[in-house]
């Protein structure tokens, strides 16, 4: 007795709609490595500023015994600014400031070890504001920021962008190596700041953004321009990348990525 082996009839519908899955699929695959999308990357940024910043050093090596003068404070040229008791022995030391202006760091506290060339304050003029921020750029985008190009938006950490408004700039460097805690306190000056930016204990790549200073809402993180939410120098804020022209396949690992 003979047996056929069943079969199955192939429908147009059915040809029609394997072809369909085939072109869904390749137009994916297509989107996936040559289509564009805009994505947005937040990362952990401090405000940063070398013009219209003068330091105040030791003269000695030495104890703090006396700080004259504190945070938020006006000085002018010829104040006293520290006086310190010198390891060899001999009289007080008595540091005076060269520069009249608005005191906006104290790096030391009394009693603590100086030594000579150790910045004991950072003096800015009133009027300064701050222009730079450093921020961390995560390793799996670093390709991605184009010096020049590459636009971030920075809010301040303290106050709601909603209310209080927020600043633009544009990524005038990237590192091209991971840096260390002391070589970013070159950059940023104080402690507080490099733990800030290293706190995810990531790879650190840095850029250094430009911000616009020809914009409304610069240099306030505020409504009320000259109000007591004025941009500062060492504030911490929140630096958002935004990288156009990505592939949709690099958002998608890069994604994964991010979240080790």
């Amino acid at each position: 007795m003979n047996h056929t082996a069943p079969f199955r009839i192939i429908e147009r519908k059915d040809i029609y709609s394997f072809a369909a899955a085939i072109i869904l699929f390749v137009g994916l695959l297509v989107w996936l490595i040559t289509g564009n999308v805009e994505i947005t990357v937040q990362t952990n940024g401090t405000v940063i500023g070398d013009e219209g910043v003068m330091q105040i050093y030791s003269l000695t090596n030495g104890v703090i015994s006396e700080l004259y003068i504190e945070e938020n404070m006006i000085i002018e040229a010829g104040d006293p600014v520290a006086e310190i008791l010198p390891d060899a022995g001999g009289d007080p030391v008595t540091v005076y400031s060269a520069y009249s202006g608005f005191v906006y760091h104290v790096t030391p506290a009394q009693w603590q070890d100086i030594e000579i060339g150790d910045c004991i304050a950072y003096i800015t003029d009133p009027d300064y504001m701050p222009d730079q921020v450093c921020a961390v750029v995560p390793r799996e985008y670093l390709s991605s920021i184009v010096p020049g190009e590459t636009t971030v938006r920075i809010e301040s950490n303290f106050f709601d962008s909603n209310t209080y408004g927020y600043m633009t700039g544009t990524v005038e460097s990237v590192t091209t190596h991971t840096y260390v805690s002391d070589e970013i306190l070159d950059i940023v000056d104080i402690q507080a700041a490099v733990d800030y930016l290293l706190q995810d204990n990531r790879e650190q790549y840095l850029a250094i953004i430009r911000v616009d200073t020809d914009e409304e809402n610069y240099p306030v993180f505020t409504r009320d321009p000259g109000g007591e939410n004025e941009i500062e120098l060492h504030q911490d804020c929140n630096v958002i990348y935004v990288i156009e022209d990505s592939h949709p396949y690099e958002v998608i690992f890069n994604s994964r990525g991010s979240r080790k």
